[in-house]
Order: structure tokens, then C-alpha cells, then sequence
């Protein structure tokens, strides 16, 4: 940061040297600072994007998408063809689940700046969160082509490619991408996640400690760790790594629900009432959750509470097996 402070003490208008300044505060975590450093860039540029899309970058980093946006559109206003603004404005608008208009915006982007790897890294993910997998494919396709090198780009190629069915190809890129960023946890657990899913259990187990020694607080990866290890019959650890899921983000339903599914098998029932009821609570398919919770009720004898599970998912879906059987088997209690 030295050398940028010295930068700005020779030249009062350096903006350049405001952004690069402004962007190593907030890795060093120091937003507020931050923020002040870019607002002072934009306040001595009006006219510059510079000031106004390392504002917007952090503000949305952050979580203030309306702020961001208020940024990357302000430059937009004066510079129309602006390909970081309508990069980083396509990448919010699909935050937001605005995926018509990101498309609309990254395509703008790429007819400004057609070897723009960024706008086709976050077009590709527009289309497949919009369903369309073949066209994210070749969007990620052209930008790993464009930027071998860049991880971001690579990874993004890699889950098209899984999504696609193309497991071995995925993998390989994910290694690409491991090699060139051996300290980020993401890549570690989307190659852990493709290792697994060829059954590839011993080598995934690898990856999935890896990520997590880099990201102790990634709790989706701790769940899908945690349904290798079920896989391979260790009960006691998968159930240890859900609640380390819960730990790092108690609102993931998925991990409460596997480990009801597991607290069940333990000879746990009271626990996975409990562990059910939060699933349902936290938006888990609610017959899936109460399913589970009937059949955790049922193992307690306590079948006034699994019958009114049952029925209450037979009012709604009549044909839901599990839910039946269960009631058959209260009945004759």
C-alpha cells in the first residue's frame, strides 16, 4: 500500500493509483477505508469509471446490491459501452434472478469487447441457471479458450461440462484449475464433487479435506463430504461433518435433513424430529421433511404425532407411498 500512498502524494489526481489502493484495502478487510478511497477517487475523477466500478465492486461484494448497482449504472450513463460496468452489472442482475436482462447486458458486453473472457464466463452462467446447458457450454467453451490460464474460467468450463455429462473432461479441467490455484477451496470441492460422482470415492475424499482445510466454513462442501463418507460407512464422521455444516450456515436445510436421515439410521429418532422440523422450517420439499419426521415419530411410539404426519402429506399428495404405508402401519398399532 506504500507505494500507492507515495503515487497519490506526487499526484493528487492519480485515480488509477485511488482503485488500486482502494481494492488492497478491502482485501486486507478494511471496507470502510475502502469505500472512503473510492468515493475520494470518484470525487476527484467524476468523469473516470475507475472510482465508481471499485465502489460498485465492493459494495456488491458486501451484499448492497442496490448500491452496487446504483454504481455500474452511474457509469453506464455516460459511457454506455463500458465492458467492466456491463460485466459486473450482468454478474448482479443474475444475483438477483433478473436472468433475461443479465443476458441482454452481457451480450452488450461482448459486442463491445468480443474477447472479453469475464463477459463469457458470466454469460455462460446466465444460461445455465436459465436452463439452457448446451449454450453455457459453448459460452464456457470460448472463455477457457480465451483465458487458459485464468482459474475462474476453467472451473466455469468444468461444471458445464459436468452438467453435460462429460465427467472425465471435467475432471481434467478442474485439475487445470487446481494446479493454477492450488489455494482455492472451490476448485478443490467442484474436482472433489466430479471424483465422486465416477466413484472415485478415495481420491474425492482427498479433495474434499483439502478444501476444507482451506475453507472450514464451506458448508456445502462439508455435506457432500459427508454423503462420501455414509457411502463408505462412516456414520459417526458424516454425522460429525453435517453439524459442521449447521455450524457454518444453520439455515442450510439440506444438511439438517441428511442428518435427521442419519440420526434415524443411529437409533436416534428424538434427534431427527428435531433435525426434520428444522429442514421443513428452512424450505426443505415439506412432505420430504414431514415424510421423515412421521417415520422418526413412529420409531418413538409416538403415533398420534407420525399419523398426523401422514395424513397431513395425504391430504395433499394421495399417492405418496412412504406416507401410506406409514399410516397403514399406525393403524395397526
Amino acid at each position: 500500500m506504500l507505494a500507492y500512498r507515495q503515487a497519490l502524494s506526487r499526484d493528487a489526481g492519480l485515480v488509477p493509483a485511488l482503485r488500486n489502493l482502494g481494492a488492497l484495502l478491502a482485501v486486507a478487510g478494511q471496507h470502510d477505508a475502502a469505500r472512503e478511497t473510492y468515493r475520494e477517487a470518484m470525487a476527484r475523477a467524476p468523469h473516470s469509471p475507475a472510482g465508481a466500478l471499485g465502489l460498485g465492486g465492493l459494495l456488491q461484494a458486501d451484499g448492497d446490491m442496490d448500491g452496487a448497482e446504483g454504481c455500474y449504472r452511474a457509469v453506464l450513463a455516460t459511457a454506455p459501452d463500458e465492458p467492466e460496468a456491463l460485466v459486473n452489472l450482468g454478474s448482479l442482475l443474475f444475483a438477483r434472478k433478473e436472468l433475461a436482462e443479465a443476458e441482454v447486458v452481457l451480450r452488450h458486453a461482448l459486442e463491445v469487447r468480443p474477447d472479453s473472457a469475464a463477459a463469457w464466463i458470466n454469460l455462460g452462467v446466465v444460461l445455465r441457471g436459465a436452463g439452457r446447458s448446451d449454450e453455457a457450454l459453448e459460452a464456457h467453451a470460448r472463455a477457457a479458450q480465451l483465458a487458459p490460464q485464468l482459474p475462474a474460467a476453467l472451473l466455469q468450463h468444468a461444471l458445464s461440462l459436468r452438467l453435460a455429462g462429460d465427467l472425465p473432461a471435467a475432471e481434467a479441467r478442474l485439475h487445470e484449475a487446481c494446479a493454477l490455484a492450488p489455494e482455492d477451496a472451490t476448485g478443490h470441492e467442484a474436482l472433489a464433487n466430479v471424483l465422486a460422482a465416477q466413484g472415485l470415492l478415495d481420491e474425492a475424499e482427498v479433495e474434499f479435506n483439502r478444501c476444507l482445510e482451506l475453507c472450514p466454513g464451506a458448508a456445502v462442501a462439508w455435506v457432500n463430504y459427508a454423503v462420501l463418507l455414509d457411502k463408505i460407512g462412516r456414520s459417526a464422521a458424516a454425522i460429525a461433518a453435517l453439524k459442521k455444516a449447521i455450524e457454518a450456515q444453520p439455515g442450510l436445510a439440506e444438511a439438517h435433513f441428511n442428518l435427521a436421515a442419519l440420526l434415524i439410521e443411529q437409533d436416534d429418532p428424538a434427534g431427527a424430529v428435531g433435525e426434520f422440523r428444522h429442514a421443513e422450517a428452512l424450505g426443505m420439499p415439506w412432505q420430504d421433511a414431514r415424510t421423515g419426521r412421521g417415520w422418526a415419530h413412529y420409531e418413538l411410539e409416538e403415533y398420534d404425532a407420525a399419523l398426523e404426519c401422514f395424513e397431513s402429506i395425504l391430504a395433499e399428495a394421495p399417492d405418496r407411498a412412504a406416507a401410506r404405508m406409514g399410516r397403514g402401519l399406525v393403524m395397526l398399532k
